[in-house]
């Protein structure tokens, strides 16, 4: 009897909480909507596939060097009296750069102009004289060439005193000096380089199979690892007349601007050099490109999920890609944020960039 008024006194006390659990459950599940049990939205920027004109171009690799450089040395022995400028610096051309002891050459060229005033002075008398008789046509002869001799050593002295100033060129920018004022410097010795950085030439070679393409005057775009996302616009301006035994490559040269002189000669640098005219196919921007060693893929926005899209790609230029299969014109593919995305990852469109997408 005991027992059986313990069991029926648990039962009334289980029971209200084995049903308040079971309410607490039913209210729960109900509240629960599907949206509470997605995942939020990934952020990501996106850009619209179009149709867009892209070259035929071919790729390769070189190394920059001046189209004007040179060793300044000098033409005479002497001794430096002045140094104009300081490593580095720029210069015109014409600036004088070294200047040599002169004192001997400016006291040659003096005597030579004295002896030249002299001498004209004399052939005017003698003709005077010839007029009246008083000399003969060899005697006026003499003196005549006499006068141009002295006029001869006036110039020969002027170009010895010249010889004493070293000047530039070529507009440009000196390298380091390789003497002090008060230094004694031999004929020919090298005292500084001379490098103009205005305009650069590429060497590079290209695949002999492309030699019927290739034109001067054809556009290049050179990009350096030093400035990763720039390029420098070129032009090709020689095409070697022969192909290379060995590798069967054809030479070629480009001439690229370089007024800020952000290029310099010597780097190694990455040539597109394009061939032929442009055509139209559907281009996208390159950072779209998932690379890996099965495929080629992008995020495609659809019914606001992120898709994975196998793409064939073909040529590059100026930041843009030709997709050749796998996406068609006004797919909305995604540009930035891909590594957050899975398939079927809802995303959610960066509002500045969802104006340029759609434009």
């Amino acid at each position: 009897m005991h027992y059986s008024r313990l069991t029926k006194r648990n039962i009334f006390i289980v029971t209200p909480v084995i049903i308040a659990l079971l309410l607490f459950w039913v209210f729960a599940k109900a509240d629960k909507s599907p949206e509470k049990d997605q995942a939020p939205a990934t952020l990501v920027e996106v850009a619209i596939a179009k149709n867009g004109l892209i070259p035929k171009q071919v790729e390769s690799v070189g190394s920059l060097k001046a189209i004007e450089e040179v060793n300044i040395t000098s033409e005479v022995d002497g001794r430096v009296t002045q140094i104009f400028f300081k490593d580095g610096q720029a210069v015109a051309k014409g600036m004088p750069i070294i200047q040599l002891d002169n004192i001997k050459a400016k006291a040659d060229l003096e005597s030579a102009q004295t002896a030249l005033k002299l001498s004209q002075k004399t052939y005017e008398r003698y003709q005077a004289l010839f007029k009246e008789g008083g000399v003969s046509q060899q005697e006026l002869d003499q003196q005549r060439s006499d006068v141009e001799s002295k006029e001869a050593a006036v110039k020969n002295t002027i170009v010895a005193l010249n010889q004493k100033q070293i000047q530039a060129p070529f507009d440009g920018e000196l390298g380091a000096f390789t003497m002090n004022e008060g230094a004694y410097i031999n004929k020919g010795e090298t005292l500084v380089k001379l490098v103009n950085k205005r305009k650069l030439k590429v060497e590079y070679a290209i695949p002999e199979i492309y030699l019927p393409l290739l034109k001067i005057g054809q556009p290049v775009l050179v990009s350096v690892d030093s400035y990763p996302g720039q390029t420098f616009a070129g032009q090709v301006t020689f095409i070697a007349p022969s192909i290379d035994k060995l590798s069967r490559t054809v030479s070629v040269q480009a001439t690229v601007p370089n007024e800020e002189g952000t290029l310099s000669p010597g780097m190694f640098v990455h040539i597109s050099q394009i061939i032929s005219e442009q055509r139209e196919t559907i281009v996208i921007p390159e950072q779209a490109v998932i690379a890996s060693l099965q495929a080629y893929t992008v995020f495609k926005i659809v019914d606001g999920k992120a898709i994975i899209a196998k793409v064939t790609i073909d040529e590059r230029y100026n930041g843009m890609i030709e997709i050749k299969q796998g996406l068609a014109v006004g797919d909305t593919i995604v540009i930035a944020g891909q590594q957050k995305l899975d398939e079927g990852t809802l995303v959610t469109i960066k509002k500045d960039t969802d104006t340029q997408a759609k434009s």
